[in-house]
């Protein structure tokens, strides 16, 4: 027997309990009886067994006598299995001739039931009875009401509405009797298991295995979503009830278990979920529960597949530890694969370096960052496609090379342009840069000493292929969504010949006040005098290469203006109305984690509009100045993967949203050049390595010494090709999954929509609304081998 002092007499205003029974000595009840009797409504306690199953596993009955003779507390009987094992005219008299007994010998005039078949006929014969609607009719709705009469004087309504305010209120509104709510069960709402699992339990079986628990295992933070209530929000319910009952199951059978929870229901005493005792999908992890969390799920509706609350509060609240990984510290004990085809062994193997990685990671990182959330994103892979070759998604003529000569793609170009009706967007290459950085594997061309030259000749070649595309009135009626300038660093221009392209644009073709001017520049472009220069010329966003924050690493890669003055530098730029967005790579030698993360969290600080999240690029180009950084192509994959899922979580946590696979954006980044093609606009890329699309039709421009020396009066161009995926059916379904804005609708035309299915349930996807899915960090990872299978 417990001490006392375990013992409180507090008692909180008129709530009433229903509990469990315990096989305990009656000194045991006596005593509890003492200190709870004023709030303790009744004890219910199983029906024998060889009359009808309690529908809860055997419970033991050494102590049962003496409690229902002496009677602390007014005992009620449970009929609760969730089938009745014969029909119920054949075992009505079998449980009548129990309860006349119980009746006679010890007064028990309060039952609960499951089956309102039989309650009906107990009512027949006992009509002083109380009786209680078990939560196993499952009423959940007041129009199930009519099924059972006025037969009840409670009701225990469905696990399932008891964390839906709005519904409880509806039903609360129509039965005339006591809602009584259970507090600790924690099955999982509108579970298709919950039947088959009742019925188990209401066997033989001392403690049947919860048919949920794989699936708990694999998702734990479906916990969250169970049906408890703490002692610390009962008061959330007063509108409701001051009935509540306490489930015991299995999990409260050792009195002092039973005695903490019982107490701490009774007298508010916070709790964990873990602590409770609910079942078979209970909360197992020791966690705190927000009062503003837990007044959140009273409302939701338990709309899972469209909600992410519980999982990202699970995950932000637990500590990670290696159970928590299953396969991390014991692949074989949690067999992660034992269900795969052993077609690809080297999961295994991925999946312990990645478990390694997480370890690592840990310390790296704020509690913030869910590094179990990024296990569970690698899992539901499931190995469907190898994260180890993620990649930019490539143009076709990268794949197969030109079909069709300059001369020819020039006039092709003409025909599209005058039949199109669609609306442009204006992208112009810009190559020049101060200094080649060692990151970078883009077209560039460093400055010199013959660089004024070069300028030169660039700016006259451009503005004559401007004059050319505009000639004969082809872009007449055409809008221009957005101009942008991409390098390259296009403000190395000199400042009047700049200014000569941008008057240029505006005298050729039909720019707008709606026309958005966008320009990609570094740390060295964000002088007030230029950032004045710009806004006068109409810029309205800027897109800067911050790439790092990390002193040492910025200088390493080529950026010479220093992180304070960098951040300063982004302040004013924000400060003056332009819409700035930066970019940030990750996969550089000497990069560390805790780098990255402070990176994107004092830029997060300064409130920028956009970040876009490159992965470093090795090819021919970069890799002699990376190779003398200390660069090692091989193994950079499982790492570049864990930079990529803790840089999409934090940006999506601090409010930014996905308006492509690699840019995350506040609601006024519109950033308009990276969606051209989900709003089906034409582009007209201009400059040397231009790539444009008009159409159907793909072209390419030269690299820069071509581009300056042609005398033949009329663009030069590298090539150009029909690309079969940008037709009038193909395109709304690439382009969605290029902008991370899935419609399921542009895949069921092409008779695909069976792949959404396939990417949801492997991660790659994330559904938001009814039509509507995005894609998930792995999506993000693994765009070019969805594009690959889709689209091959």
């Amino acid at each position: 027997m417990a001490d006392r002092e375990d013992f409180k007499t507090r008692s909180i205003d008129e709530t009433k309990w229903s509990i469990p029974y315990i096989d305990q000595p009656l000194d045991f009840w006596l005593e509890l009886a003492e200190h709870y009797q004023p709030s303790v409504d009744e004890i219910y306690i199983p029906l024998d067994r060889t009359t009808i199953s309690s529908g809860r596993p055997r419970t033991p009955s050494k102590h049962l006598s003496g409690l229902l003779k002496n009677q602390p507390f007014p005992p009620a009987i449970l009929i609760n299995p969730v089938v009745l094992p014969k029909p119920v005219d054949e075992l009505f008299p079998i449980v009548l001739e129990e309860l006349k007994r119980l009746y006679g010998e010890f007064g028990i005039d309060r039952v609960t039931v499951s089956n309102a078949m039989l309650a009906k006929k107990i009512k027949h014969v006992f009509p002083s009875f109380k009786l209680t609607a078990s939560t196993l009719m499952d009423v959940f709705a007041a129009n199930q009401l009519s099924m059972i009469g006025d037969l009840f004087h409670s009701l225990v309504p469905s696990s399932r509405i008891v964390r839906d305010i709005g519904a409880l209120k509806k039903l609360k509104k129509a039965f005339p009797g006591h809602l009584k709510l259970i507090v600790n069960e924690s099955c999982l709402p509108n579970c298709r298991l919950r039947i088959q699992h009742f019925y188990e339990m209401g066997q033989e079986l001392k403690r049947p295995k919860s048919l949920c628990d794989d699936l708990l295992k694999k998702h734990p933070w479906l916990g969250m979503t169970g049906s408890w209530v703490l002692p610390q929000h009962l008061d959330l319910y007063s509108d409701i009830t001051h009935s509540f009952k306490l489930s015991g199951r299995v999990t409260l059978r050792n009195p002092s278990d039973y005695l903490k929870v019982l107490d701490s229901y009774i007298n508010r005493i916070d709790l964990s979920p873990h602590e409770i005792g609910g079942g078979p999908a209970s909360v197992t992890h020791n966690m705190t529960i927000d009062r503003k969390f837990f007044e959140a799920t009273l409302n939701c509706k338990k709309n899972c597949d469209a909600c992410d609350i519980c999982k990202d509060y699970f995950h932000r609240t637990v500590k990670i530890k290696n159970e928590d990984f299953p396969g991390l510290s014991s692949l074989e004990s949690s067999k992660p694969f034992s269900n795969r085809k052993p077609a690809n062994p080297g999961l295994r193997e991925l999946e312990e370096q990645i478990g390694i990685l997480l370890r690592e990671a840990s310390p790296q990182l704020p509690s913030t960052i869910d590094l179990g959330k990024i296990f569970e994103q690698w899992r539901m892979l499931d190995g469907i496609y190898d994260i180890r070759k993620s990649g930019m998604p490539l143009p076709v003529w990268k794949k197969s090379g030109f079909t069709i000569d300059g001369d020819e793609t020039w006039r092709i170009l003409q025909r599209q342009i005058k039949s199109s009706e669609k609306d442009i967007s204006i992208y112009l290459h810009v190559p020049f840069c101060r200094n080649r950085c060692a990151f970078c594997d883009c077209y560039k061309i460093p400055l010199s000493k013959h660089s004024d030259s070069v300028k030169l000749r660039f700016t006259e070649a451009l503005i004559s292929e401007i004059r050319s595309w505009t000639k004969s009135g082809r872009f007449s009626g055409k809008s221009i969504s957005t101009v942008h300038f991409g390098g390259g660093t296009p403000d190395n221009l000199d400042a009047d010949l700049f200014k000569n392209i941008v008057e240029e644009l505006k005298s050729c073709f039909d720019i707008s006040q709606k026309t958005e001017w966008a320009i990609e520049t570094t740390g060295a472009g964000l002088e007030r005098s230029r950032l004045e220069n710009l806004r006068r010329m109409g810029f309205s966003r800027l897109h800067v290469g911050v790439q790092t924050l990390e002193p040492g690493l910025r200088n390493s890669i080529g950026r010479k203006t220093g992180p304070r003055e960098l951040l300063d530098r982004l302040k004013l730029a924000l400060e003056m109305g332009f819409i700035t967005s930066v970019d940030i790579i990750y996969g550089l030698p000497r990069q560390s984690l805790n780098g990255f993360y402070q990176t994107l969290n004092q830029l997060r600080e300064i409130k920028i509009d956009g970040f876009s999240l490159y992965r470093l690029n090795c090819t021919t180009g970069n890799f002699p100045a990376l190779k003398r950084l200390g660069y090692k192509p091989n193994g950079q994959s499982l790492s570049d993967y864990l930079y990529f899922q803790v840089g999409h979580q934090f940006l999506l946590r601090s409010g930014y949203k996905k308006n492509h696979f690699v840019h995350f954006a506040t609601e006024r980044n519109k950033s308009l050049y990276s969606n051209h093609s989900l709003r089906q606009e034409n582009l007209v890329a201009l400059g040397p390595t231009a790539d444009g699309v008009i159409g159907e039709f793909r072209y390419r421009h030269p690299k820069l010494i071509p581009y300056t020396h042609s005398t033949i009066g009329k663009p030069v161009f590298e090539g150009g090709l029909f690309d079969p995926l940008l037709d009038n059916r193909t395109r709304p379904a690439i382009s969605g999954l290029m902008a991370s804005r899935i419609d399921p609708a542009a895949f069921e035309a092409l008779d695909k929509k069976q792949l959404i299915g396939k990417w949801q349930n492997h991660g790659l996807l994330k559904k938001y609304a009814e039509n509507e899915y995005h894609l998930t960090g792995n999506g993000s990872w693994l765009i070019d081998q969805m594009l690959g299978e889709g689209f091959p």
